[in-house]
């Protein structure tokens, strides 16, 4: 079986989500040099913490604007889940 290890999308599409990507990270490291991480638990018990909503939202809405027929699926948004 030949197994890829690149996806099989254009290099334009690929640097926007590397910048995506990194605006992200940069939200989250924000969060954590701040120190206000205000940890509380989701519905399932699970952690989450500012940082892991920051992220949620800038992935979340930088998708939505790049590919907004296709509907983003995240940990962070349940009713997600239920996406067909």
């Amino acid at each position: 079986m030949n197994q890829t290890t690149e996806l099989p999308i254009e290099e334009a599409l690929q640097d926007v989500l590397k910048i995506l990507m990194w605006k992200a990270s940069d939200a989250i490291l924000e969060i954590y040099r701040s120190g206000e991480l205000n940890t509380e638990l989701k519905g399932d018990q699970s952690p989450v913490t500012k940082a892991d909503l920051v992220a949620h939202y800038v992935l979340v809405n930088g998708l939505s604007q790049l590919t907004p027929d296709i509907p983003v699926v995240s940990e962070e948004d349940p009713s997600s889940l239920q996406i067909p």
